[in-house]
C-alpha cells in the first residue's frame, strides 16, 4: 500500500514537472517566433527599399530626366513617397503598386494610387496594417510604433545631375552627400528618425564628407 502511494505521487510530480518544462519551451518559442517575424519584416524592408531605389534610377535612365513632381518633392534632400510621388512609380510600370488612370480631354492621363496602396509607398509594418484595416488613416497608429505617415518611404535624388545625392539623414543622423543617383530610407520599425532600426539604401562609405 505505501509503495503505491508513493508511486502515485511520483507520478503527480513528474505531470507537475513536465507541465513546467512544456511551458518554458512554449514561452522560449513563442519569443523566439516572435524574434525571427521581426527580423523577417526588417528583411522585407531592407530589400523593399532597395527596389524603390533601383525603381527611381530605372526612371530616370529611361527618361534621362526626373520627373516634374519628384524633382519639387525632393528640392529639400528629404522626399517622400506619398500618393502623388508614388503615382510616377506607378506610370512608368516599375514597381507593383495598384492604381487607376483617367484620360484628360486633351488625351493625357493622370495616375492615383488605390487600394493598400492608397496612401503611397510604405513599410512591411504599414502595409501589413493597411491591408487588414479599411478605415485606416495616415494618421493611424500602428503596433510596431509610429503612424502610417511616419511609414511612408523617404527619398532623395541627384538634382543637379554631378553623380552625388544630397539627404538630410545620413548614418550619423545629420545631412550628407552620397554618392549614387537616387536615395531611399526607412524610419524603420517604430516609425521614428535617426535610431538604431532606420534601413537606409546606401552605405555609410557612399557618404561624402562635406
Amino acid at each position: 500500500m505505501t509503495n503505491q502511494t508513493a508511486h502515485r505521487a511520483f507520478s503527480l510530480l513528474e505531470l507537475l514537472v513536465s507541465i513546467a518544462i512544456i511551458a518554458i519551451v512554449t514561452g522560449l518559442s513563442i519569443a523566439g517566433y516572435g524574434k525571427f517575424t521581426a527580423h523577417a519584416q526588417n528583411m522585407r524592408c531592407v530589400e523593399f527599399v532597395h527596389q524603390t531605389k533601383t525603381a527611381l534610377e530605372h526612371l530616370y535612365q529611361r527618361d534621362d530626366a526626373w520627373p516634374p513632381l519628384l524633382q519639387k518633392e525632393a528640392s529639400g534632400g528629404d522626399g517622400r513617397l506619398d500618393a502623388d510621388a508614388g503615382a510616377q512609380l506607378a506610370k512608368a510600370g516599375l514597381m507593383s503598386l495598384t492604381f487607376r488612370s483617367r484620360e484628360r480631354e486633351d488625351g493625357s492621363k493622370v495616375y492615383r494610387l488605390t487600394g493598400h496602396d492608397r496612401f503611397g509607398v510604405v513599410t512591411p509594418w504599414a502595409m501589413d496594417y493597411i491591408k487588414h484595416h479599411d478605415s485606416a488613416s495616415l494618421s493611424s497608429k500602428l503596433p510596431a510604433g509610429g503612424t502610417i505617415q511616419d511609414h511612408i518611404l523617404h527619398y532623395a535624388i541627384d538634382l543637379d545631375y554631378d553623380g552625388m545625392t544630397e539627404v538630410m539623414h545620413g548614418h550619423d543622423g545629420n545631412k550628407a552627400r552620397v554618392r549614387a543617383q537616387a536615395c531611399v530610407w526607412s524610419y524603420g520599425r517604430d516609425g521614428k528618425p535617426n535610431t538604431k532600426d532606420d534601413i537606409r539604401s546606401w552605405s555609410k562609405g557612399q557618404e561624402a564628407i562635406w
